[in-house]
């Protein structure tokens, strides 16, 4: 092996401007709200405990086409649509979920 010469910085005499592992949760969640970020301690409670599961099906094309322009006709999300399908049918859904949570520009 040869010796090489690094080219670098030498760090010998850099002082870090705050422990290492200290972090801000406080200012990092008002930078996060003020830049328009949803901070997971925005969502409510109850959301938070219960534990979502995906459940993929297969539908037509033409089903997917309805769900698609249903949800631009109310402006809210296709899942939005299924699960006031769902709720208007007796399943228990609650008013969280319907809660329309897309970033707005």
């Amino acid at each position: 092996m040869t010796s090489r010469k690094r080219a670098g910085l030498d760090l010998d005499q850099f002082e870090p401007r705050a422990s290492v592992g200290a972090a801000k949760p406080g200012l990092a969640a008002a930078i996060a709200r003020e830049e328009g970020f949803v901070s997971r301690s925005l969502v409510p409670a109850s959301r938070r405990q219960r534990r979502l599961v995906r459940q993929p099906i297969d539908i037509t094309e033409e089903l997917r086409a309805w769900l698609k322009e249903e949800a631009h006709r109310r402006d809210v999300t296709i899942r939005a649509v299924i699960l006031d399908a769902l709720k208007n049918k007796g399943a228990p859904v609650d008013e969280d979920d319907l809660v329309d949570r897309r970033r707005t520009s």
